[in-house]
């Protein structure tokens, strides 16, 4: 019994190896920074600074505190979750240092076919508190017009607090995606599943 329990517990962890392998958190637009980022002064109330490492904002913040930034078209067409949902796998490469997480809103631009400006789909999502750069999740919203997506050329970003006093750096627009339901094992799932079988075995002989 001992031994099946410790059989079931391994197999569920190779499992979940596997599983792991499969999600990878991609860029999926130019990392921010002066060459690649124009900032827009008609859509921003607050002046962020750009850097080598991105967009930093560093401010005591109030409601509606917001500012955009437009770059060269990006295809996010691999991205699309469906034409309901719109982006459901979108995220930031983010840091932040706050007393608390900082509301915010997000509205992702592209060009249609006719060249005209066209809002893609709008997100919500929170500063992370953490000085160490990590992938922040958005929370999809609004879709609109998805015809642009495969020219996506910018965002306008809306602080949603107050009082908060923020230091936050956007390094680039990432997604995080499945690479494939039934992929083929990598190097890395074919040792650990060897390892798996190695334990299981020296537990058997030891029952």
């Amino acid at each position: 019994m001992k031994t099946t329990k410790i059989k079931s517990s391994l197999i569920a962890l190779a499992i979940a190896f596997v599983a792991n392998a499969n999600a990878a958190v991609v860029n999926v637009g130019p990392s921010f920074n002066t060459s690649t980022v124009n900032f827009e002064a008609s859509g921003s109330t607050i002046t962020p600074v750009v850097g080598s490492s991105g967009i930093n904002v560093n401010k005591t913040l109030a409601v509606g505190d917001q500012f955009s930034y437009t770059f060269a078209p990006s295809d996010f067409t691999s991205y699309l979750t469906s034409s309901s949902l719109g982006f459901t796998t979108l995220g930031f490469a983010m840091t932040g240092t706050s007393a608390a997480p900082a509301a915010f809103s997000l509205d992702l631009y592209g060009l249609t076919a006719a060249s005209e400006l066209a809002l893609i789909q709008s997100f919500t999502g929170f500063v992370p508190t953490s000085s160490t750069s990590s992938f922040v999740g958005l929370t999809a919203g609004t879709v609109g017009d998805l015809t642009a997506i495969n020219q996506v050329i910018g965002f306008g970003f809306t602080f949603n607090a107050s009082d908060i006093a923020v230091n936050t750096t956007l390094n680039v627009l990432q997604a995080n995606v499945d690479l494939g339901a039934i992929p083929e094992p990598s190097v890395a799932s074919l040792f650990g599943l060897g390892t798996v079988g190695l334990v299981a075995l020296r537990a058997r002989r030891k029952s």
